[in-house]
């Protein structure tokens, strides 16, 4: 069937596209990427029996993982069943039969076997990786659960009580793993603190926290990356330019404003003398020039801010 061909190819080629650029990657990772795999997947169902067993895949899988196991063999261990048929899954692992009891062991043997010499089977798996595995026997015809574990998990289990001489060592062996910090909650306590410390900074300058702030933005979020650079932004060095810049918007507007005055004043003096009645330039600004009124206003500008004990005040 030549569908059979196209269908794979497609499948191909929205591997291809993940594997393009970052932005293809976030579109077909998304939940529209996740429906045209879907229905991709689906396609290839109707023109290929690789699919069967696919019902026994775990069920958080997403439909690229399907459709990825699809284009690849069937074992991901070995190379001797390169069909899907009959897939066994195991911690997320689709095996076939000889490497399921090659790597793992059921908690059935476990208990059939004697451990009491070196360890109990509740010392021998306490904290290890498990599977829990539910099927239909067709034989008792009825459901069963599995346990499986990594058969050299407990090898190195066992291997390790074996040389365990006081109760205190088997109990720090058989202890579960601790529990890893999560790196997500992490970084959003770091934003936290790093916004709480630019707010304190902040007030004790008498400014506040803006949104459109795009320097406050990336300090909260930990840019730059490099933390020789990072050490040079601090939230006081943050604080302090953010200052800065509320003061050069207030100044402009002042400038701007006192600027706007002197127009106005002189365009009133025009209209209500008319022209020879003296300079009035010279009568607002004190310069016949206005170019030079405003040189001389940004030159000789005293009217800095007292709030912000950080600026150098002028000598008077």
């Amino acid at each position: 069937d030549k569908r059979k061909v196209v269908y794979k190819r497609r499948l191909d080629t929205l591997f291809a596209m993940r594997g393009t650029n970052k932005q293809l990657c976030r579109v077909m990772s998304s939940d529209f990427g996740e429906e045209i795999f879907q229905l991709a997947f689906e396609n290839f169902c109707e023109v290929s029996d690789a699919t069967h067993g696919i019902d026994d895949a775990p069920p958080t899988m997403l439909w690229r993982h399907k459709a990825f196991f699809l284009t690849g063999l069937g074992c991901q261990t070995c190379d001797a069943h390169p069909t899907t048929r009959k897939p066994n899954w195991v911690f997320g692992v689709r095996m076939c039969k000889d490497c399921l009891q090659k790597h793992t062991v059921i908690h059935q043997e476990l208990q059939d076997e004697s451990w009491t010499k070196w360890a109990t089977y509740e010392e021998l798996t306490k904290g290890l990786p498990h599977d829990e595995v539910q099927g239909w026997s067709k034989f008792f015809k009825s459901a069963y659960t599995m346990i499986r574990y990594w058969r050299q998990s407990v090898k190195n289990r066992k291997a390790l009580l074996r040389h365990a001489k006081t109760p205190s060592e088997r109990e720090r062996i058989c202890a579960p793993p601790a529990a890893k910090q999560d790196k997500q909650l992490l970084e959003k306590k770091a934003r936290e603190k790093r916004k709480e410390a630019l707010k304190a900074e902040l007030d004790l300058i008498g400014c506040e926290l803006r949104a459109d702030s795009k320097l406050s933005e990336l300090f909260i979020e930990g840019f730059p990356k490099s933390l020789r650079e990072r050490k040079k932004w601090t939230a006081k060095k943050v604080a302090e330019r953010m200052a800065q810049m509320k003061y050069l918007h207030e100044y402009c507007r002042e400038f701007k404003a006192t600027v706007q005055g002197w127009r106005r004043e002189i365009n009133d003096m025009f209209d209500h003398y008319g022209h020879g009645y003296g300079n009035y330039t010279y009568e607002v600004t004190g310069f016949y020039s206005l170019g030079a009124a405003v040189r001389d206003l940004a030159d000789t500008w005293t009217r800095f801010p007292k709030q912000w004990p950080w600026l150098v005040q002028p000598a008077t």
